[in-house]
């Protein structure tokens, strides 16, 4: 009888520590709390993005790629998607969710000299402007990108292109989402 005893007042003692270990924990205070800094994650440059509207929209921002995937800041885009004579590589973005993003990177662009089939690859600095907002049901698209030369023009590229971007159906505002 003394042996059951000694099992219950250990089994008794093993549930009053656990019991407090868990009151204990309950009130613990971190040193400092952990925050979320607005636009990190975003696809920014920076991540110094102030408005959190915008910083909670860079999550469903995209832009939809050659096939109609949707990419979200990305590094290298293809412009020319019938031939891939036109690209843009190491794309660093900023305000990724804004109406308007911006990013500075390097055009690869074909010559074409004697001919498209013949040509050579010319890389150029340029600004990259995503514009044209376009609300979808569950993400946002951009609907239009503007490329600038930055420097000397090659001859025969333009200083400024601009080309419109596929996009999903837009939702109607006054009929609001699954319209």
């Amino acid at each position: 009888m003394n042996h059951t005893r000694t099992r219950r007042t250990a089994a008794l003692a093993g549930s009053v520590l656990l019991a407090l270990g868990a009151f204990a924990a309950c009130g613990v205070e971190d040193d400092e709390p952990v925050t979320a800094k607005p636009g990190a994650g975003s696809g920014t440059e920076s991540g110094a993005q102030t408005d959190p509207a915008v910083a909670a929209r860079a999550a469903v921002t995209y832009i939809l790629d050659c096939v109609g995937e949707p990419v979200a800041s990305p590094a290298t885009f293809t412009v020319a998607c019938a031939d891939g004579n036109q690209s843009l590589t190491d794309l660093a973005w900023a305000d990724w969710g804004a109406d308007e993003a911006t990013a500075t990177g390097t055009m690869v662009a074909n010559d074409c000299e004697p001919s498209c089939a013949e040509g050579s690859d010319v890389s150029v600095p340029v600004k990259v402007l995503v514009s044209d907002i376009v609300l979808g049901e569950a993400t946002v698209n951009y609907g239009a990108l503007t490329i600038r030369v930055q420097g000397d023009v090659p001859e025969g590229m333009e200083a400024t292109q601009t080309y419109p971007l596929k996009t999903v159906d837009p939702v109607d505002p006054e009929m609001g989402p699954g319209s």
